[in-house]
């Protein structure tokens, strides 16, 4: 289900070809973070919030895959 990582920052490689990552907008609606080849998608984690007395808010993320092929993403959590 959707949730924020309760580190500092996690970096997300995903598949090129499959979109199963969504994030939370400032409006409150889910995006699709849409794969782009080398790049890494970046959360703000719940850590990061409390450091800077709340400046920077967590994402909010969940993963949906509509897609029958397998993804592989690898994320990297900065603690």
């Amino acid at each position: 289900g959707a949730h924020t990582d309760y580190g500092l920052l996690t970096l997300v490689n995903q598949d090129d070809d499959t979109s199963a990552l969504q994030v939370r907008n400032c409006a409150g609606e889910w995006i699709w973070a849409v794969p782009s080849p080398g790049t890494f998608v970046c959360n703000i984690g719940d850590m990061l919030k409390v450091w800077t007395n709340g400046l920077y808010q967590p994402t909010l993320h969940r993963v949906i895959n509509k897609n029958p092929k397998y993804r592989v993403s690898v994320p990297f959590f900065y603690e």
